[in-house]
């Protein structure tokens, strides 16, 4: 059976987050093997994400500043893997 699969980025984000892993595309990749069954064939990943955010917000109760350092480069990672296709959103 022909399989595409579409992965939400947010998801396996957290889930990798939660469990202490250090997310980039060879993890994405290994998941997405993972999702498929013996008897099914991955013809296309779709993974869908936004840039990640770079910059200084205020926080709402404290005030103080948090500086996010975004990662930039690992998108073209993901959509450099065999059979791995990006689809960017936007941030808001």
């Amino acid at each position: 059976m022909k399989t595409v699969l579409l992965i939400d980025g947010g998801a396996p984000r957290a889930w990798a987050q939660r469990r202490g892993l250090f997310f980039d595309a060879d993890l994405v990749e290994n998941l997405a093997h993972a999702c498929v069954e013996d008897d099914e064939h991955l013809v296309r990943v779709l993974y869908y994400d936004c840039a990640p955010f770079d910059g200084v917000v205020e926080q709402p109760i404290s005030k103080a500043q948090y500086v996010f350092r975004a990662r930039h480069g690992f998108l073209d990672d993901v959509a450099k893997r065999e059979r791995f296709a990006v689809r960017r959103g936007e941030l808001a």
